[in-house]
């Protein structure tokens, strides 16, 4: 790099040479080559390392009567106590979004292939279902002739979300009946309902995560 020495600007070799398009210029200049095209090599350090690391103005170094040449080191400090605790919630926040991401694809064999507004009628379908199998095993084939003992009709519980979904499945020339539909949705509740272990796993890992003190204590947090 080099220093304009009229603008005090730091520049790269392309400048120069825009700056000097009808001279060939080498591909690195010495002290008083850079002079003699009104420029001056800056010279900087290997960045330290450190906490936080940033580079102090530039600095001439060269006495009077000597080709200009400037210098540029580091600034050096450690982190304050606000910063280390930023840093810290930062890091928290990385760990948690990889137990998510995690947690995400595991379970996605589960969902991934249903859409959202699909998914979030689960919780009632699984309900219903439930529901109108207890029913039927109980009520469905009850017929009550005159003269029967008096017995107690229990009304079918509501299926409407299910009876809707069976209306769609069976257009056309469908067969399915209520019962083979509720004894699906429950095979898929009962399947989605042994990977909860999973959503378990998360929020004890979220858990040890929200308590941790060190960033050593993260360190060993893992999916």
């Amino acid at each position: 790099m080099y220093v304009n020495l009229s603008t005090g600007v730091i520049v790269g070799l392309g400048d120069i040479k825009s700056a000097n398009p009808h001279k060939s210029i080498p591909e690195s200049l010495t002290d008083s080559q850079a002079n003699q095209l009104g420029f001056a090599n800056l010279y900087q350090d290997d960045k330290p390392n450190g906490d936080v690391v940033t580079l102090k103005d530039i600095e001439k170094i060269s006495n009077a009567g000597e080709d200009a040449v400037y210098k540029r080191g580091w600034n050096v400090r450690g982190f304050t106590q606000g910063e280390e605790d930023a840093n810290f919630l930062k890091a928290k926040e990385k760990v948690l979004d990889t137990i998510n991401n995690k947690y995400d694809i595991d379970l996605g064999y589960l969902v991934s292939s249903y859409p959202k507004l699909e998914r979030e009628s689960w919780a009632q379908q699984n309900i219903e279902a439930r529901d109108y199998l207890a029913w039927a095993k109980e009520h469905k084939d009850v017929v009550v002739e005159e003269g029967d003992p008096v017995v107690e009709v229990v009304e079918k519980p509501d299926t409407k979300v299910l009876d809707e979904i069976l209306l769609g499945r069976n257009e056309g020339d469908g067969q399915e009946s209520l019962e083979e539909l509720c004894n699906k949705v429950i095979t898929k509740s009962d399947l989605f309902a042994s990977a909860q272990r999973l959503t378990g796993k998360r929020q004890r890992l979220e858990k040890i995560v929200e308590s941790a003190k060190t960033q050593e204590e993260l360190d060993k947090v893992s999916w």
